[in-house]
């Protein structure tokens, strides 16, 4: 995704606009319009322009990664849109459609011979005086949140779904090494766009529910939760505080659950009174009820590691070893939709037979009378 000059002009559109199509010799004229939604600290905002295709180069200006590049060009938003553009990390789409999704640029730099496997590796850090930074076509051991483990366990993703991500089950998550998993399958997504860690609502509220008896337990009434928007913080800085809370551990696979701790998760800031805030970074997943979103403050705790040629993932983190969790059903609301869309299904062919079947029969009706008018003529 990528500014034009012309968004930066609409009434609380682009905070700036970095692509002028006017200036460009190879744009491509199969453009067709688009619209997206992406949400940003918790607002959704609305996108509008077209998908084009252009010539995509280093920032040198002289190094070329690709002649045609397919990308979307924003001439609208509904609200501030804060950035030029924004790199998509998205796993390789088996879709078929060059114009709309088109080739991850790992692909592209590792094709044309720029790297030599299509490795992208993340290293964000929460701190800011700490130097984040993406790695294409490799990884740095050397990065590794976790130096005492340097071997990787790959998780595989579907190389076809309409999700752009990089998706992979939770089997259980636990909070101080207690687990609080509703026993059903969920799916976790990775994706550094999101703020905070999003968990599934049910595990939420177990989780905040047994947070609260805690801190009642101990005379201690600081936590204010909001049920609704599914948010929680508390007044003061974190590190006031930050003895009662506890690490979060995700566990996908295996025996490895990998940890967030309070440090990780409790976030401080100041509202526009200068008064200071704690934001307890977990979030109940308000978009998909059973699905979790690691955002930011997962991903800030780990090494990733992105294979688009093989559609894996790696991440280097501490963890603890805890009992492998068995396989889990679909919840039972998911099973049941999927009962009715199969009766829905078996109606809707049932309707389209009858339906052709009483068209067959108007029409023989229909010959029948006319053949019998013609009898009566003669």
């Amino acid at each position: 995704m990528v500014t034009s000059v012309g968004c930066a002009n609409d009434d609380g559109g682009c905070s700036q606009g970095a692509y002028d199509r006017e200036k460009s010799s190879s744009e491509q004229e199969n453009s067709f319009p688009i619209t997206a939604s992406v949400n940003i600290g918790g607002v959704p905002i609305q996108l509008a322009g077209e998908n084009l295709t252009d010539a995509l180069y280093f920032s040198d200006g002289t190094r070329q990664i690709d002649r045609d590049f397919p990308f979307m060009l924003i001439n609208s938003a509904s609200a501030t849109f804060p950035y030029q553009g924004i790199l998509g990390l998205s796993p390789n789409i088996d879709d078929g459609d060059i114009l709309t999704f088109g080739v991850p640029i790992p692909l592209h730099l590792k094709n044309s011979g720029k790297i030599q496997t299509a490795l992208v590796s993340l290293d964000m850090w929460q701190d800011t005086s700490k130097d984040s930074f993406i790695t294409f076509g490799g990884y740095d051991t050397q990065r590794f949140r976790n130096k005492t483990d340097l071997n990787l366990n790959w998780f595989t993703v579907s190389t076809k779904t309409n999700r752009f991500a990089w998706t992979r089950e939770v089997k259980n998550i636990y909070y101080g090494e207690k687990s609080f998993d509703d026993g059903f399958y969920n799916t976790g997504t990775f994706d550094s766009f999101e703020g905070g860690l999003h968990l599934p609502q049910v595990e939420w509220n177990k989780i905040f529910t047994e947070i609260q008896a805690n801190l009642t337990a101990a005379d201690k009434t600081y936590l204010q939760c909001n049920q609704t928007s599914m948010q929680c913080m508390f007044s003061g800085q974190c590190n006031a505080h930050i003895g009662d809370w506890k690490s979060i551990d995700l566990n996908f696979e295996k025996e490895r659950s990998y940890i967030v701790t309070p440090q990780n998760y409790l976030i401080d800031f100041t509202d526009k009174s200068g008064k200071n805030w704690c934001n307890v970074a977990l979030y109940g997943n308000l978009v998909n009820a059973t699905e979790y979103i690691l955002g930011d403050v997962f991903m800030q705790n780990m090494y990733v590691i992105l294979d688009y040629e093989n559609s894996r993932f790696a991440i280097n983190g501490n963890y603890r070893v805890v009992t492998p969790t068995e396989d889990k059903p679909v919840r039972p609301e998911e099973q049941s939709s999927s009962v009715w869309i199969i009766i829905a299904i078996v109606l809707g062919v049932f309707v389209l037979v009858a339906a052709i079947g009483f068209v067959i029969v108007r029409m023989r009706n229909k010959r029948l009378q006319s053949n019998l008018s013609k009898y009566e003529t003669l």
